[in-house]
């Protein structure tokens, strides 16, 4: 091996990105929601907002379980907001875009409801 110039190995490690959106942790929110109105109301009339987005029976079925699983284990949608944990939806069965749908689209919904109470107010 006389007379080969040295080798030199430079190892570098690169940060890992995820690599689906499930792998992604959201940042939790910084301000909680004020939902106006009753616990169980709000989340099903939220239920029955995300259920008119959609027209496929199976999807609709889905967000139905999703408001049961919700009501049985006294959840409320600022809590959900609050934790943004689809993880929990996605351990009790239900699919893991009907969970992130469901979790994530809490605020935009609140706006929404906000503005009708206010009208109706």
């Amino acid at each position: 091996m006389a007379g080969l110039p040295p080798i030199n190995i430079t190892t570098v490690l690169l940060s890992q990105t995820p690599t689906s959106s499930t792998e992604m942790v959201p940042s939790k929110p910084s301000s909680p929601l004020k939902i106006p109105g009753q616990l169980d109301v709000t989340i099903r009339k939220y239920s029955e907002w995300q259920c008119s987005r959609v027209i496929n029976k199976s999807l609709k079925i889905e967000y139905q379980k999703v408001y049961q699983i919700t009501l049985a284990e006294g959840l409320d949608l600022e809590l959900i907001y609050k934790e943004q944990n689809a993880q929990f939806y996605i351990n009790k069965g239900i699919k893991i875009r009907i969970t992130q749908r469901f979790v994530h689209d809490i605020k935009k919904w609140a706006k929404q409801y906000k503005l009708e109470q206010e009208r109706i107010s």
